[in-house]
């Protein structure tokens, strides 16, 4: 109904706000413990998925009313040790069941949203998972994973496609958990759409081919590109007559796909056929089919007419490389996900004039205020005391403290909701983490120290110290997620042993002053490993670090390995590396 908004980041983070002001309606919602893979509304906006986890993915479903949790699970249980990619959810049959890949199962699992049970776990053939299930080069493990997945609207049929290039059919309306069509249909990663009208499978390829099919009997009805540089997004036209597919060297081309033919050949540098562009990374057309949006690896959004090769509008979004487009449902704005974290809207009347950005409390671009045309801002906490109103009022233009402002005209802004960003401002250089601190906080120094250490992990940039006062510490946030763990970061080096008061490192005493990174999540650790059955798998990550991640005057313990002996979850209670 484009009143809420949902953003979820690399730091575990979940925010939904309303697009029309940029006002921040909720945030910090604890999705799981690790980065934000995928949200995902229910077609009628009571529910909200959300997936995330370093490895084991933890999902989530929120009432959208109340912003309680409904239901949370694992969809996968091995950890990401080796690297994990995560694709896609889908909702299906009115909002009622909901579609989760597990790319180390090869699976997706199917669940029923008002209850949380898993209704159904779809696998590939036997002799796919064999082939799929040990594939290594040295580095990655599992690589054959399912990756994104697409739910036929009003039908049964679901659609995943692999990193093999394999794209799986299941119909849901059999009693078969396999799948009852696969295709090879690519080589590399395949992308996965449906074409509505005709009710047929599209799938696009690293290999650069567009392929469509019938479903039903995996019967290949067209190819509408060659093998070629790589397909990096897909999006058929809301009418179900066009797919415009963009690829790795900045064309979009779009087809008539009743026809099987290109009607037009959209480029970045539209006057040069031989020049490329940066790779195109979103598609989105707008809900009548009039324009299509599209944003690169550069960071640049076009705006183009579908009849024309020329883009209507061009202009950098200023966010990084474009994650992703959506088109509000009735047109009139355009919100773009960046890869810096931010999320930006604009106005499609007013000739694509941005309307507001949606910056992260804390994010690569550290703190900030957001500001939008409707004066609503918001921001990390611990700066309310920086904060001046400048207000027009009878004797002219003034400027006054929140307090003045308050005692004048009635209203101020929550000081947990404001905050204060300079483009290019120094970094932070050094976090402060005290087990008993209370709010408000910005882990800028002792007396405004946050309380958890992930806060501090989730927001430490390179070349940043987190000085962590004594006390007891556990990963999982109070989620009690198994696979919780301290993720350690290049550049960033944590030091235990503080009393909480210390100005440098040397006046630290880690034997007086212990501070423990425990796994005991429910502590109600016993002697002789009693109870260890719930606690972190690993209390520390570390695997993919370099020597600039320093772990320094802390006591470990806790964890317990206890996964299969073939699983990584098998080694590395205390430090996984």
């Amino acid at each position: 109904d484009r009143k809420m908004l949902a953003l979820g980041d690399r730091n575990g983070t979940i925010r939904v706000f309303d697009p029309a002001s940029g006002r921040l309606r909720h945030a910090n919602l604890p999705a799981w413990c690790g980065p934000v893979h995928a949200v995902q509304f229910s077609a009628d906006g009571k529910t909200l998925a959300t997936c995330a986890g370093w490895g084991t993915i933890g999902v989530c479903l929120w009432d959208a009313h109340t912003w309680q949790p409904l239901r949370r699970f694992e969809a996968e249980d091995t950890t990401g040790r080796f690297g994990h990619e995560f694709g896609t959810m889908a909702w299906g049959r009115n909002g009622t069941l909901l579609a989760v890949p597990n790319g180390h199962e090869n699976s997706v699992r199917i669940v029923e949203a008002q209850s949380g049970r898993v209704l159904r776990v779809l696998y590939s053939r036997r002799q796919d998972i064999l082939s799929a299930s040990r594939v290594s080069d040295g580095a990655h493990e599992g690589l054959l994973k399912i990756g994104s997945v697409s739910w036929l609207p009003d039908s049964m049929l679901l659609a995943g496609g692999r990193r093999d290039g394999k794209v799986l059919v299941w119909d849901l309306g059999s009693d078969s958990s396999e799948p009852s069509v696969t295709l090879d249909a690519h080589t590399g990663t395949a992308l996965v759409a449906w074409e509505q009208k005709g009710r047929r499978l599209i799938t696009g390829g690293e290999d650069g081919g567009i392929k469509l099919w019938e479903p039903h009997r995996g019967t290949l009805t067209a190819t509408l590109e060659r093998p070629g540089r790589p397909i990096t997004c897909l999006a058929p036209s809301p009418d179900g007559h066009a797919l415009a597919a963009g690829n790795a060297a900045g064309t979009i081309r779009l087809w008539n796909v009743e026809e099987n033919l290109v009607f037009n050949l959209l480029r970045s540098e539209p006057n040069d056929p031989q020049a490329e562009g940066a790779s195109v990374t979103a598609v989105a057309w707008s809900p009548d089919g009039a324009r299509l949006a599209s944003g690169d690896a550069d960071g640049t959004i076009r705006i183009w007419d579908p009849r024309s090769r020329q883009p209507r509008r061009s202009f950098a979004a200023r966010c990084g490389t474009i994650a992703s487009l959506t088109w509000s449902p009735d047109g009139r704005l355009l919100v773009c996900g960046g890869a810096d974290g931010t999320g930006r809207v604009w106005d499609v009347r007013n000739d694509f004039e941005e309307y507001v950005v949606l910056l992260p409390l804390w994010g690569s671009a550290g703190p900030g205020v957001a500001i939008s045309r409707g004066g609503d801002y918001r921001g990390p906490p611990g700066v309310a005391e920086h904060l001046l109103y400048i207000a027009a009022t009878e004797r002219g233009r003034e400027t006054l403290t929140p307090a003045n402002f308050q005692s004048r005209f009635g209203w101020v802004n929550e000081p947990w909701q404001v905050g204060l960003y300079t483009p290019g401002a120094e970094k932070v250089k050094r976090i402060y983490v005290k087990a008993e601190a209370q709010p408000p906080y910005d882990g800028n120094s002792w007396a405004a120290a946050f309380n958890d250490l992930q806060d501090a992990l989730s927001v430490a940039q390179p070349d940043t110290e987190i000085w962590v006062a004594a006390g007891v510490y556990r990963p999982d946030r109070g989620t009690g997620a198994r696979t919780a763990s301290f993720r350690l970061k290049d550049g960033v080096r944590l030091y235990g042993g503080f009393a909480g008061t210390e100005t440098s490192l040397d006046q630290r005493d880690p034997n007086h002053h212990e501070t423990i990174l425990s796994g005991d999540l429910q502590g109600d650790d016993g002697a002789d490993f009693a109870n260890y059955d719930d606690n972190s798998y690993h209390v520390i990550l570390g695997s993919g670090t370099d020597e600039t991640a320093v772990l320094n005057g802390f006591v470990v313990t806790s964890g317990n390995a206890e996964g299969p002996g073939e699983s990584p979850l098998h080694k590395g209670g205390g430090i996984c590396i």
